[in-house]
């Protein structure tokens, strides 16, 4: 007897973000954004000039507004219990097991490193906690 999928019984609305969350276009481009948020903050240096501060701190807003939004279109995909089940589950090279919901191999919100080519690259979250705290460290002193 074949088992009905966990999204069966999902409303329109849900179902729709299901899609959205596991297509593989959604992965492309939050990639493309880390990679851009990872540019930005390489740019950032000692005595920069104001202007160059205020396009970083800006940048960083949206990265972050990206970043959360996709941690929430997650979890209304998937629920709280199989996202954080399912990311549980990931290996520690970043591959998935055969039971995974299938959604993030570029990047999971819940705090694993994602496996980008050969090196280790932090998900989303972590950009963001890491770029806050770069910003904290200070070139205010």
């Amino acid at each position: 007897a074949k088992q009905r999928p966990y999204y069966a019984d999902y409303s329109p609305l849900r179902l729709t973000i299901h899609t959205l969350c596991t297509s593989h276009y959604l992965d492309l481009f939050i990639t493309f954004i880390i990679c851009i948020n990872v540019f930005t903050m390489s740019i950032e240096h000692y005595n920069q000039p104001q202007y160059l501060e205020e396009v970083l701190k800006y940048c960083n807003y949206v990265f972050t507004i990206i970043f959360v939004i996709e941690a929430l279109l997650k979890l209304v995909a998937f629920g709280f219990h199989r996202f954080f089940k399912d990311s549980a589950k990931t290996s520690e090279d970043g591959k998935r097991n055969e039971s995974s919901a299938g959604y993030g191999h570029a990047s999971t919100a819940a705090g694993l490193p994602v496996k980008i080519g050969l090196k280790n690259f932090p998900c989303p979250l972590q950009i963001i906690i890491f770029h806050d705290m770069s910003c904290l460290e200070g070139h205010n002193t």
